[in-house]
């Protein structure tokens, strides 16, 4: 819900602009505009569907796994979160394949994993100086059956303390005041339903934490 909120926040502030200063919305506005809107129908549908479906299990639904439009996909993802990044100045960077490519995932239940990865991410950076990258690698043509699509969410936040890092996927283990502890345990919940591997790297003396998820090119 965060993102949307933010989302919408900056979307009223570029139509409030317009109007105090009599002017038309320019090209630029206009897009921004529909690209914003664009995210938010389709979080918020893909949000009532999850939550719709996880109040009334105690499991993540199995999920219905359909091709999607990669480039599309990761485009909509950063125009839900970057507002909320840009207004902590914190630094979003995204890699994606030059070519198109087709993902085989359940595209809500893979979108609130990526969410939950990178709202975790954001907690973890300190404004000004944090930066979160998100990288897609697909296999090549020669890989395709054996190699594997990775994702990879990296933040300069300091890393995992040794001492938790083997319990950071169980339920309800957090080490924050205001945390569930349901975030990443969900994440590890709906890769595993794709048939697919989370794992990550911790640095702390280059204080950094990389979280890679790997799906196959069809599930």
């Amino acid at each position: 819900v965060a993102p949307i909120t933010s989302l919408s926040s900056t979307l009223n502030h570029i139509v409030s602009q317009s109007r105090t200063s009599g002017q038309d919305l320019t090209e630029a506005q206009l897009q921004s505009l529909q690209e914003g809107l664009d995210a938010i129908q389709h979080r918020s549908a893909g949000l009532m569907t999850f939550t719709e479906a996880y109040r009334s299990l105690t499991r993540v639904p199995l999920p219905h796994i359909k091709p999607v439009e990669g480039l599309l996909y990761f485009q909509r993802i950063a125009s839900l979160f970057k507002p909320t990044l840009i207004q902590s100045n914190i630094q979003f960077h995204m890699e994606l394949p030059q070519e198109a490519f087709t993902l085989h995932i359940d595209p809500d239940l893979m979108e609130q994993a990526l969410i939950n990865l990178l709202k975790n991410a954001k907690e973890a950076v300190e404004a000004n100086t944090g930066i979160i990258r998100l990288t897609v690698k697909q296999p090549s043509l020669l890989e395709e059956k054996l190699g594997s699509f990775q994702i990879s969410i990296t933040d300069n936040g300091g890393g995992i303390p040794e001492e938790i890092q083997e319990n950071i996927f169980i339920p309800f283990y957090t080490t924050k005041s205001s945390g569930s502890g349901v975030g990443l345990s969900l994440v590890k919940q709906i890769v595993q339903a794709h048939k697919g591997e989370i794992g990550f790297t911790a640095n702390q003396s280059k204080g950094t934490t990389e979280f890679t998820i790997k799906l196959a090119g069809r599930v």
